[in-house]
């Protein structure tokens, strides 16, 4: 099927069900049969039990929850989220999209110093954000425990280094800022490694793009490899010395999306990241949801089945997907879980997809 075929179903019935990899039919008796499971014993509360984890949100930054009053405490408890990784985005002036949602080249050259500059005032405001609102900032795996203890925190994240300099000194800054999470790239090219979305330019990663790697690994900051190519995620997957992260997106698995069809992630590129000990984000893209929130609870089941219940978490965008997204807030998530609950996850196997999963690889690369 060809992207004007594509769209042109998009909007059927049968069309978001086959999103989601599956038929209407089978949902429809996996949904009858959790509903004839009902709630296993040790989760009879109507509210969520478990605290949870969200590997990539822009709350309160960009998109519909933006405000200059924006408190990352009240948003984060709706959902009952007590570790949350937070993420600046330094292209965000750069990017734009097509009628059709095609991703469009840079309207001017990117500026790593511009890009820095933004980049160093965000996580600054978001820190001061944190502070107002009592909420904690990972800096040790002991912190990471505490949030697994109930306190709130949120990991200082970056979707993309952008700003890089030769010497990789504004990752060392940046680390003195207090980021321990950092995406190698966005949708801007970048000297670090191919882009999704983007022809590649560098057959993988670059010599700087390993060193970044080792950097992070040297330093303790989590490599984050969402939006690179399935070959320099391979890459650096392999290349890496600690866990690594994929924050954000679906498993390709013969799904076809009618636009970011780049944006999912191969198994090949997937079973690297599970090799390292690492663990893939799941998003709530509205496409690859199937536009409901049990599509969503679909892509998590279908997640663990290839990859293993070690290595899977939430990774909403939340924000970062406008208003294209069946998780709109983290009430949304909340719902999720109870709906995972709902169709008989075992207790062991939701603790970690919801929060120790995450737990587990941000503190293998803070150790």
């Amino acid at each position: 099927m060809d992207e004007q075929q594509s769209l042109a179903c998009q909007g059927s019935a049968k069309a978001r069900w086959q999103v989601v990899g599956c038929s209407r039919r089978a949902v429809l008796g996996w949904g009858l049969m959790a509903a004839a499971v009902g709630r296993p014993a040790w989760a009879q509360s109507p509210a969520p039990v478990l605290p949870l984890a969200d590997t990539h949100s822009h709350m309160g930054l960009f998109g519909p929850t933006k405000s200059a009053t924006f408190s990352p405490d009240r948003f984060m408890a709706e959902g009952h989220v007590k570790l949350v990784a937070w993420k600046w985005v330094p292209d965000y002036e750069l990017i734009r999209r097509g009628a059709n949602g095609e991703l469009l080249p840079p309207p001017v050259p990117p500026d790593p110093d511009r890009m820095w500059a933004t980049t160093e005032a965000g996580w600054r405001a978001m820190i001061d954000s944190a502070t107002q609102a009592g909420v904690a900032l990972v800096l040790g795996k002991d912190d990471v425990a505490a949030a697994r203890a109930g306190r709130t925190s949120v990991v200082l994240a970056s979707e993309g280094c952008d700003f890089v300099d030769p010497a990789l000194e504004r990752i060392e800054t940046a680390y003195r800022m207090g980021v321990r999470h950092l995406q190698l790239v966005h949708y801007t090219p970048n000297p670090l490694g191919d882009v999704q979305a983007r022809p590649a330019q560098h057959g993988g990663l670059t010599p700087l793009g390993r060193e970044l790697i080792a950097r992070c690994n040297r330093l303790g900051i989590l490599a984050d490899l969402a939006h690179l190519t399935p070959e320099a995620a391979i890459e650096a997957a392999d290349l890496s010395t600690r866990p690594v992260i994929w924050s954000h997106s679906a498993l390709r698995v013969g799904r076809l999306l009618a636009s970011r069809h780049e944006r999912l992630l191969p198994l090949e590129a997937a079973r690297a990241i599970v090799r390292r000990g690492g663990v893939v984000g799941l998003w709530g893209f509205d496409q690859t949801a199937g536009y409901r929130l049990s599509g969503y609870v679909r892509l998590i089941l279908e997640a663990v089945e290839h990859l293993g219940e070690d290595h899977v978490v939430f990774g909403t965008d939340m924000s970062g997907l406008r208003n294209w997204t069946v998780l709109r807030h983290y009430g949304d998530l909340g719902k999720a879980v109870e709906e995972l609950v709902s169709a008989g996850l075992s207790e062991a196997v939701l603790r970690k997809i919801a929060f120790d999963n995450y737990a587990r690889v941000l503190t293998a690369s803070l150790a």
